[in-house]
């Protein structure tokens, strides 16, 4: 276990891992509370590099009393909220390393959420909420001096934006964003598709990059092409694409394989459907429901049979 430690204190020091070291890393992440503690501890070393000051220093000393740090639990959530709690010995460790001495550096703080299998619900510093689907990483940055709230998306995240009169901006790839001031939205942006979406719940932001941006009100789902640099669509929300935050499902005469498609993620379930579905369609409500509630009630539906294993909900024809 102090491996691991010493791979990601050189990962935050160098910026580089072998492939060995890199492999271990990944391996461990794996684990959804080892990704949480990772999350943690790239926080606090990011919240603690922002001065930098010609000062002689013993840097090989001060960092041999991080990896100490990094071996105890620096950070703790309560009420959603991530806290850094700092002991003089850490104080002045972080402090020889970055040369704090002085009292105008920036007035900045930063924090770093991340999910791998599993979504997130939490509190910003400044009291929005944000939840985090699967796999996504978000950073979260207010600089005082120029009264400004960055987020940095690399996934999916839905936001009730706490109206405070300083500007939140959600920065996406491609240099593409989302601004706002006080509203509720929904954004997602994997660094691997070239389609940032955006859903608008309640208010309105300005969504786009500076060379091709649009207003999108309450109510619309703008999506856009991050190669070409415009908006493609924009449409009504369907709020079943927001039921990873939800948890609602509301169908309407919608097409099973649709269903199947979206319950399979949000239960974390392949779901096998009988041949020939193609032109079968369900009507109906699920309130966050488990594995067996959202099988059974298909299945009763339908009139099928079903099997559930670990990863797989099987229908079939009786």
């Amino acid at each position: 276990m102090n491996n691991i430690y010493d791979i990601i204190s050189r990962q935050l020091a160098e910026g580089n891992l072998s492939a060995a070291e890199q492999q271990e890393l990944d391996a461990w992440l794996r684990t959804p509370a080892n990704a949480d503690e990772y999350a943690e501890l790239v926080a606090t070393w990011n919240l603690t590099g922002k001065a930098n000051f010609n000062i002689e220093v013993d840097v090989d000393a001060a960092w041999s009393q991080f990896k100490q740090i990094t071996k105890t639990q620096l950070v703790k959530k309560t009420k959603g909220r991530v806290i850094s709690l700092w002991s003089g010995a850490v104080a002045a460790a972080i402090a020889l390393i970055f040369g704090i001495f002085s009292l105008f550096a920036p007035q900045t703080e930063q924090i770093i959420f991340s999910t791998t299998n599993e979504p997130l619900s939490s509190v910003l510093p400044d009291g929005s909420v944000v939840n985090l689907n699967k796999n996504t990483t978000l950073v979260y940055t207010y600089n005082a001096n120029k009264k400004q709230r960055n987020v940095e998306l690399n996934g999916e995240a839905s936001f009730a934006v706490t109206h405070t009169g300083d500007q939140f901006v959600v920065k996406t790839h491609h240099n593409t964003f989302t601004k706002v001031l006080g509203t509720e939205f929904n954004v997602k942006a994997y660094n691997d598709s070239k389609y940032i979406q955006l859903s608008v719940v309640s208010g309105r932001v300005l969504f786009g990059d500076k060379g091709s941006n649009a207003e999108i009100i309450k109510g619309q789902q703008a999506t856009f092409n991050s190669r070409r640099h415009r908006i493609v669509a924009v449409k009504n929300i369907d709020m079943n694409q927001l039921s990873w935050a939800t948890k609602q499902f509301n169908y309407n005469n919608d097409p099973i394989s649709t269903i199947a498609t979206q319950m399979g993620e949000f239960l974390n379930h392949t779901i096998v459907l009988p041949t020939n579905c193609d032109n079968i369609c369900y009507t109906g409500k699920f309130d966050n429901p488990s594995v067996h509630h959202f099988a059974e009630v298909i299945a009763t539906a339908m009139s099928w049979s079903y099997t559930i294993t670990d990863d797989k909900i099987v229908f079939k024809n009786r």
